[in-house]
């Protein structure tokens, strides 16, 4: 048994699934890291401005109350209770020049931006930047707003506390995403190993099936997920072909056996005359003529076998009824003209025909006249082969629901219950019929071509008792 070679590890289904996964996690981790980061440095932002706005708001109150001359108290009082290098204060006028300060030399290095100082004093309103200082390791805030007169209140803080918390949430982040990304690899990669398992336990089944080994089975746990459906599947699967084979080598010995008899006899008939002409060249032409006629109709069964095979081919695989031309008939019509074929036969055995047909229903369905007739000559045809003398075959034709049911009955040997089964089965012969005329394909060809017209037939026998078919049809 041929088959690919090893895959390597890193073409594995598992180790490609865990890769998936994990960029998956990747991917998501910092799409929510990013989220959660711009929306705390959104609120860190908002923070500080807010912070930056109340210290405004309380020394405007002093300058609009006339006592700016207290700002220098105020602003030592505030650098000290926040710290010198954390927070810088300054008074300023229009032009941008300082009139009280905190006065820090860790400050000496903030230069007013008088843009902004112009557009305080024009919007009436708060401007705020973002600086980098020379020497600073932080970014500093920095708010200009008017108070009073064309005066400037200005305060800068650093951002010393926004930044570490940021840049610590970036550490912590990192840390604890290598840990539970390599968990979720190392999980994954458990969980995924564990179900590929079962998987290479249905492919490693499937390597090793033979044709002497369809008897095998995956094994099913009990969790009835989706890889015990997959295992289900495939021993049905299995099932199917082992039954399939089987069929194959039934049909396989029934042609053997149908086709060897006319064979044989075409070589007898054959040699005999070649014998009889060694011994006596004087051969009538009436022997050949007999001859002839003896190959001929063993030849013809041979053809009638391999049209029949074709036939039943094309109704079961190619939809051949789709492709024919189909017309309204009068049902029981057809069935009166099946019974007037067959009466000659039937009087040359002694066997009465009779039809029952309830001529107040219209009968009528669309149909390929032909075949349809072909498949009810099929059955009255064996039942006439197997009812002895003085027998009866009755055809009875009836309106049920949307449905016309087309029963045809005899008295005749029946059919024994091992062989009832498979008497619709493609060269299939029972024990009586071994004995007939016949290539096994009639009943066959006969529910293909019904079941084609969207009807159905079954059968009921008891042996020595009669047989009777029941053929469904839709109206």
């Amino acid at each position: 048994m041929s088959s690919r070679p090893t895959s390597k590890f890193y073409q594995s289904v598992v180790f490609r699934l865990t890769l998936w996964y994990a960029a998956i996690f990747i991917v998501i981790s910092i799409i929510a890291f990013v989220a959660f980061y711009m929306s705390l440095e959104k609120n860190l932002n908002k923070r500080s401005r807010t912070f930056l706005q109340d210290k405004v708001e309380e020394f405007s109150k002093l300058v609009m109350a006339g006592k700016a001359g207290m700002l220098n108290d105020e602003f030592r009082r505030e650098t000290q209770s926040i710290g010198v290098n954390n927070v810088y204060y300054s008074f300023l006028d229009a032009g941008g020049r300082t009139l009280i300060s905190s006065n820090s030399l860790h400050w000496a290095n903030l230069k007013p931006n008088k843009d902004l100082i112009r557009m305080a004093v024009r919007d009436k309103k708060p401007m705020f930047e973002v600086v980098k200082l020379p020497h600073f390791r932080h970014k500093v805030r920095i708010i200009y707003d008017s108070v009073g007169s064309g005066k400037i209140l200005l305060i800068a803080m650093g951002l010393k506390y926004e930044e570490n918390l940021l840049y610590g949430m970036q550490i912590i982040f990192t840390r604890v995403m290598l840990l539970i990304l390599c968990l979720s690899i190392l999980g994954s990669w458990w969980i995924l190993t564990r179900a590929m398992s079962r998987v290479s336990t249905v492919t490693n089944t499937a390597m090793s099936i033979s044709s002497k080994t369809l008897d095998r089975r995956v094994p099913v746990s009990s969790r009835a997920d989706e890889i015990d459906r997959l295992a289900e599947a495939f021993n049905n699967m299995l099932a199917r072909i082992r039954t399939l084979i089987n069929a194959l080598k039934d049909v396989t010995d029934n042609i053997a056996h149908d086709l060897k008899t006319p064979i044989t006899r075409i070589r007898l008939i054959a040699e005999s005359r070649v014998s009889n002409g060694e011994e006596n060249t004087n051969i009538a032409p009436s022997e050949y003529q007999e001859l002839s006629g003896a190959i001929i109709e063993e030849c013809d069964k041979l053809i009638g076998m391999i049209n029949s095979s074709l036939e039943l081919r094309a109704l079961e695989y190619d939809r051949g009824i789709v492709n024919r031309n189909l017309s309204r008939i009068n049902l029981s019509e057809m069935l009166h003209q099946a019974c007037d074929i067959f009466q000659p036969v039937a009087e040359d055995n002694e066997i009465t025909i009779t039809l029952d047909v309830d001529s107040e229903v219209e009968c009528f369905i669309r149909a390929d006249k032909d075949l349809l007739q072909r498949a009810f000559a099929n059955i009255i045809d064996n039942a006439i082969k197997y009812t002895a003398s003085g027998g009866m075959v009755r055809v009875v034709l009836k309106r049920k629901g949307d449905s016309f049911v087309v029963e045809i009955s005899d008295n005749g040997a029946g059919i024994s219950q091992e062989s009832l089964p498979h008497i619709f089965e493609k060269f299939y012969r029972g024990d009586l019929s071994r004995s007939a005329c016949g290539s096994g394909l009639g009943l066959a060809l006969t529910k293909s071509i019904i079941e084609a017209h969207r009807g159905s037939v079954s059968v009921e026998s008891q042996e020595g008792k009669g047989t009777k078919f029941t053929v469904v049809l839709s109206a």
